[in-house]
Order: C-alpha cells, then structure tokens, then sequence
C-alpha cells in the first residue's frame, strides 16, 4: 500500500503541474499599460508550481526578472513593496554553487531569468516548481505578499498574490497594479476569460498530451507491480502445500 500511496502522489502532482484540470489556488495579474503580466500559483505535494505569462508593448530586448516582495501595493506604486522577501543569511543574487543560500522571493536567481529577444510581445507559458516559498501561514508563507517585474533596475510591474476566487470576480475588490494604475478585479478580469490569456490550443495539445503518457505510465507500473505481487503470492502458495505434503509423507503411518 505504501507503494501505491506514493505513486499516486506523484502522480495527482505531475497532473496537476502539465494539465490546467484543476483550478490555481492564487494568482497575480499586472496591467499598466505597457506591460501585462499573469501568474497562476498552484500548491502541489511537490512544492509550489508557479505558471506565468506575459506581454510587453514596446520589444523589450533583454533579461526580465521576476520576485516575491516584502508587502503588498498599497497606492499603486511598485515602490511601496519593498525589498525581496528573504531570511536571515540569505544572499543576492542567488549563488548557483549553494541554492539553499538564495533568498525565497528571489525566484529568477533560483529558476532563470525570463530572456526577451525584441522579436515578439509575448511570453509563456513559463513554469516552474520551488520548493522554498509555501502557501500557508508559516514564515516561508507568500501570502500577504507581492510579485515585482524588473527590466534592469526599474519595476516595470508589480501586482498582489490574491485566491484564484477573485479572478473573474464581480465583486470590485481592489488590486493595486504597479506604477500608478489603481484598477478594480471587476474591470481588469472581466476583460479575458478565465484561463492563461497567451496559451493557444497547439500548446494546450502538448500539455494534454503530457499528462496522458504520464497517466498511461502510472498505469503501466501499476499493472506491473500488481502481476509481481500475484506471482509472488501464488509462488507462496505453491511452497506452503508443497512443505505441506512432504510433511505428509514423512509423517508415521497409523496402525
């Protein structure tokens, strides 16, 4: 059971990390005009998978870094969100000889930075998985927090990490969004659907497909695993009656 019990495991967290089955549990939208950015946060046996897209208008040529930050926006300033969200010890930029020293809002030091070649607008989807930043109330918690875009030096972006339940909410919850522009969720989410704004179907295609082998796999070592163990037991089996009946034989006859 306890090989099942893990394999299943891994299983649900390989599902859930290539197929969009299963809704996100945070997310983080960016507008401001120039820039759009969009983060859907899942939090898996695995660790915390993070999922991101975005758009810029004027080709940006370069490295874009991404970060947790200390505090939420407040007034639409990207500057009201401090410093990166990091402990004590913790260095930056992250050191590739020691990951465990990097700081835990630093998540393009510890996955890579996005690169922009100037030639399109759009990026992603780009996913990966930390097991660092949690989404609890421990103190490797990232809720309450903020998530910065940075184009050198300058935050070119930033948003809150706020439930997926407010996606495509109604409900005109404020979130504040990076350099100035204060938007309502009702007026920035109505305007796409509910899903990654920047996938196409070809891509989706690839991503369903992944996760089928991975179904089709989990089933084969099931099977094989369940054929090992019938073997066993019928080899068990076969040795009990056999000891069974040698004991027979040497047994005294009765008079």
């Amino acid at each position: 059971m306890n090989f099942y019990s893990s394999f299943i495991s891994l299983i649900v967290s390989s599902v859930i990390i290539t197929v969009h089955g299963a809704d996100p549990d945070f997310f983080v939208y960016i507008q401001n005009g120039s820039y759009t950015f969009e983060v859907f946060i899942y939090g898996v046996n695995s660790g915390t998978v993070f999922e991101m897209y975005g758009q810029t208008m004027n080709m940006l040529m370069g490295s874009l870094n991404y970060h947790i930050h200390q505090f939420q926006v407040q007034n639409g300033s990207c500057a009201e969100t401090g410093g990166h969200f990091s402990q004590d010890g913790s260095v930056y930029p992250c050191p590739y000889d020691d990951m465990s020293n990097c700081e835990y809002g630093d998540l393009s030091g510890k996955h890579g930075a996005i690169y922009l070649d100037g030639s399109t607008s759009k990026f992603g989807p780009y996913t990966f998985t930390d097991t660092t930043v949690t989404l609890d109330f421990s103190p490797t918690s990232i809720l309450g927090k903020s998530m910065v875009f940075h184009y050198g030096s300058a935050r070119i972006g930033c948003g809150n990490i706020l439930p997926y339940s407010l996606y495509a909410s109604t409900s005109g919850k404020a979130q504040p969004q990076g350099n100035g522009a204060l938007q309502s969720t009702l007026s920035a989410m109505d305007s796409h659907p509910a899903t990654p704004i920047y996938s196409d179907n070809s891509n989706n295609s690839g991503i369903v497909a992944v996760g089928v082998i991975v179904l089709i796999m989990g089933a084969v070592v099931a099977t094989v695993y369940a054929f090992k163990t019938y073997k066993q037991r019928a080899t068990d089996v076969k040795r009990h009656k056999t000891q069974f009946i040698a004991l027979e034989d040497t047994s005294d006859p009765v008079v």
